[in-house]
């Protein structure tokens, strides 16, 4: 069995990357903060596929803040790599989900980093939580396809 067969049955959603140089010390390895971008771009992207551009979430008052994020690199990418960033939602609490991730390189699936992040859903006035709505549960459950 392929190490890909896993990753897909697992991750429904993907998004393809190539690493630029300034996410690169001098000698071209990714800096571990990059990573960190990294699973912001495919969190947005993800989130994007499922409809909720910044404009639409903003209109219906869908505010979200990262309450932690952590990332385990496992090996080094390089300069003009091509990775390819897995994400999906783990968890949705009453107001907090949680993403996973997974980032390979793209030639050999060879995994570079594993990644979580928590996010807060907030009142942007009062600096609040508040209840996750339910559209947002209702379209990522569906996504995932299982009970959120």
């Amino acid at each position: 069995m392929s190490e890909t067969a896993p990753i897909a049955s697992a991750y429904k959603f993907k998004h393809a990357l190539r690493v630029r140089r300034g996410e690169t010390d001098r000698d071209s390895i990714v800096l571990c903060s990059s990573l960190f971008s990294y699973m912001d771009v495919a969190r947005t992207e993800y989130l994007r596929n499922l409809q909720f551009t910044y404009p639409k979430k903003w209109q219906n008052n869908f505010y979200e803040v990262v309450a932690s994020a952590s990332c385990e690199m496992k090996r080094p990418a390089h300069f003009d790599d091509e990775l390819l960033i897995f994400a999906k939602v783990s968890a949705v609490q009453k107001s907090s989900f949680a993403f996973e991730f997974k980032i390979y390189q793209a030639a050999g699936y060879k995994l570079i980093a594993q990644a979580t992040s928590s996010h807060v859903v907030i009142n942007p006035k009062k600096w609040e939580a508040i209840r996750i709505p339910d559209f947002f549960r209702e379209s990522v459950s569906q996504f995932e396809n299982k009970a959120l």
